[in-house]
């Protein structure tokens, strides 16, 4: 596992939306789905800044000449996005974000959100998963979700709010 899940802030931010618009795309052409120019635009709005957004900052940032949005369509486009795993939604804060790891199912994986500077990552947790799943069948319950959400402090607000010694 990495020691930072979270990109570090100098990161080339460009190239990693074009390495997941690419990714977007070869994922749209397996599964059949239509990745239009107007989709397109609302993933490289989730992808833009690493963090959770809600449908209306996602209008909001699509604005263009006066023309909004209307929020149905934006909420259909995410479903879409949602449903070829190129977004997933942050239950706590009703809020999406673009998925930029590599997996078949977010069953394996944890959410990690830091409440300073409010960026989502994704983080593989297989024991975690595990757990869930030998509490659950042995005792009978059927699992319709499961979101695991984490929150805390990444590792670059840590180094900013340190008391200086």
């Amino acid at each position: 596992m990495p020691d930072n899940l979270f990109p570090r802030p100098e990161h080339d931010h460009g190239s990693c939306i074009e390495h997941a618009i690419g990714r977007a795309h070869e994922i749209c052409a397996e599964k059949s789905v239509r990745l239009t120019a107007l989709r397109e635009s609302v993933l490289r709005v989730l992808l833009s800044s690493h963090k959770a957004l809600g449908a209306y900052e996602i209008i909001e940032r699509l604005q263009t000449d006066g023309r909004r949005l209307a929020p149905i369509s934006v909420y259909r486009i995410i479903d879409v996005l949602l449903s070829a795993g190129l977004a997933h939604r942050l239950e706590s804060k009703n809020a999406f974000f673009a998925c930029l790891s590599e997996h078949d199912s977010a069953n394996s994986m944890l959410v990690l959100v830091c409440d300073g500077c409010y960026r989502v990552a994704e983080a593989e947790a297989p024991d975690a998963w595990g757990a869930i799943k030998s509490v659950t069948q042995s005792s009978g319950f059927a699992v319709t979700e499961t979101i695991l959400e984490i929150q805390g402090t990444c590792a670059d607000c840590r180094k900013t709010t340190r008391p200086a010694a």
